[in-house]
Formats: C-alpha cells, structure tokens, sequence
C-alpha cells in the first residue's frame, strides 16, 4: 500500500493539513490554537471534559484553545480530512468571541476557501481569503451555538412544571 503524505499550508495565523489516515487516535492533549475537523470520509470523534462530539462528511467540529481533548477517526473510507489551526492573535482580531466544542454543518464557502489555500496558497489576496474563511467559520459557529442553546432550552421547558419557568423559558426562545 502506497503511503499517502500529510499536506500542509502555513500562514501567518494559520496552518491547514489535508489528511489521509484511517483508523488514527491521538492521546489526550491541548493547544492554544482554535482546531477544527473536516472529514471527508469516515467519522471523527473529540472527547473532551464536557463531553464528545462527533462528525462525519457534511460535518465540522470546533474545538477551542486550551481544552484538553483527543480525538479518533474511524477505520471507514481512507480517512481523508482536513485540520486547520488558528493562532489566538488572528482569532481575536476578527472573531473576538470564545465557542464551546461543537459540531455543526460544513460551511461551504469555508471548506472552498480552505481547498484554494491548500492548493495555491492563497497568491496575492491570501489575507483576504483567510479573513473571509474567518468571517465563515464565526458565522457557522453562531449558528451551531444558538441551535445548541435552544436543544437546551427546549429538554429544560420539557422539564419544567412550574408555569411561570415556562413563560420564562418561552421568552429566551
């Protein structure tokens, strides 16, 4: 069997790696960067203290900076993903706002952003691409958060019995 190299980018700010390893573990550890996962074939799955996410093709997940995690990739397919890292100062610069680990729905407009770094580097306008690949990335990461807060809004109006909790809770949905 042929083995298949790791590809990766760098940038200021921000480093990207193209994958083809299934069956892969890591141990548990952290970084300071913002982490993501695209697979593309098989499934990835974080743990992490509060508890695990998992994401197959048409799927990404966000780990945040400094949260201890490890993560596996099924032995389906050839494994092929990307990983993509951004450094705290970047993040800061256009983001400004911290996620909890989620997975969410791929950002197209991130993944086709994230292929044309890959492939050409970005040339010329790369500071444009990357801001506009953060610009996608803080929006997907919005939306996840709101749908995640409202999943639990909902188990706790599902649980509520006191009438005026429900109201309250009706409010913030």
């Amino acid at each position: 069997m042929k083995k298949v190299k790791d590809t990766l980018v760098s940038f200021p700010g921000l480093v990207i790696i193209h994958q083809k390893i299934a069956a892969y573990e890591t141990g548990r550890h952290s970084h300071e960067e913002h982490e993501f996962f695209l697979p593309m074939q098989g499934q990835i799955t974080v743990n992490h203290p509060a508890g695990t996410v998992k994401a197959g093709p048409g799927k990404m997940l966000y780990v945040p900076p400094g949260m201890e995690h490890d993560f596996t990739s099924s032995a389906e397919g050839s494994g092929e993903r990307l990983i993509w890292m951004v450094e705290p100062r970047l993040w800061q610069r256009q983001v400004k706002v911290a996620f909890d680990p989620v997975a969410m729905p791929v950002n197209n407009l991130a993944k086709e952003l994230l292929f044309y770094l890959l492939v050409n580097g970005g040339g010329a306008g790369r500071t444009y691409f990357i801001s506009a690949l953060l610009e996608a990335l803080k929006q997907s990461l919005e939306s996840a958060s709101l749908t995640e807060r409202k999943v639990r809004l909902d188990v706790a109006g599902a649980k509520a019995a006191d009438p005026r909790l429900q109201k309250a809770l009706g409010i913030l949905r």
